[in-house]
């Protein structure tokens, strides 16, 4: 005969209580007890959720390239000139100076040379495309509003210079011009002058105007023809139009140059000997 067991039923709560407070709770909320390892995260970057801990993590991984196998590694020595070289490389360098491209959309002319040239230096001190686009076009801009002030500056000087003379010549300032214009035209330098911004420049009326009132034909030169004129004064005139600090303005002796110029043209008219040449 079978023996019936003595079994004592065990009771199971309806709820089971845990040893202690969980520090997320089922829906990822972050709570009490979070562990003081990731706490300081939490609290900077106001996370309270597990879902916004993963996204900034995956953030992480993309901007360090982590996730791509992209990874960025510094070199460890400065004379590291390969690794560097990498490092450049993969934040936007070109691969070789002629890679380098660059649009010029300023209306300011550039040589191939100085463009080519500014290509190598930017590429030996690691330029990005980014880079050298930015460093083109500041100096463009600069140029260009030089241009801009200098061209201003000389109409408010031309501005000045006729009013002088008006004010000098007062109601003879239109006959005394024509007379000045007159004779330019005649020596042939009358838009050279102009196209040089130097017509109203007082050394130049003041030398128009005494080869004007001159009783010379030879410097008036009603026939045409260029009169005979000393070879040391007209070489020496010929020598400094050809100059790379007369023809252009931006030179550091463009200046004195110009001075240079006008006091020869000054010494040319009061000597009677001929003109400049055109």
């Amino acid at each position: 005969m079978t023996k019936l067991l003595n079994v004592t039923p065990t009771v199971v709560p309806d709820t089971v209580v845990p040893a202690s407070t969980p520090w997320m709770n089922s829906e990822g909320d972050f709570g009490e007890g979070v562990p003081e390892k990731i706490q300081g995260l939490l609290e900077k970057k106001k996370w309270t959720n597990i879902n916004q801990l993963a996204d900034g993590f995956t953030e992480l991984e993309s901007y360090k390239g982590i996730a791509s196998g992209k990874h960025i590694v510094l070199p460890e020595s400065v004379d590291d000139i390969d690794g560097w070289d990498k490092v450049f490389t993969a934040i936007g360098k070109p691969e070789s100076a002629d890679k380098y491209e660059f649009t010029n959309e300023t209306g300011i002319e550039l040589s191939d040379d100085l463009m080519n040239g500014f290509k190598e230096f930017a590429h030996k001190a690691n330029y990005t495309q980014e880079q050298l686009t930015g460093a083109i076009q500041f100096q463009l801009e600069a140029i260009k509003a030089g241009d801009e002030l200098y061209t201003a500056q000389q109409v408010e000087h031309k501005t000045e210079n006729i009013d002088a003379m008006k004010q000098k010549w007062q109601t003879d300032y239109e006959p005394t011009m024509t007379k000045i214009d007159s004779t330019a035209e005649k020596l042939g330098v009358k838009a050279y002058f102009e196209k040089m911004g130097i017509d109203k420049e007082p050394e130049i009326v003041n030398m128009l105007l005494t080869i004007a009132n001159s009783d010379s034909e030879d410097i008036l030169n009603t026939n045409g023809e260029p009169p005979p004129a000393p070879t040391t004064l007209q070489d020496k005139l010929a020598e400094i139009m050809k100059s790379e600090e007369y023809n252009q303005r931006f030179n550091p002796g463009h200046k004195a140059k110009m001075q240079e110029f006008m006091e020869l043209n000054q010494e040319i008219a009061n000597s009677g000997h001929g003109r400049a040449p055109q």
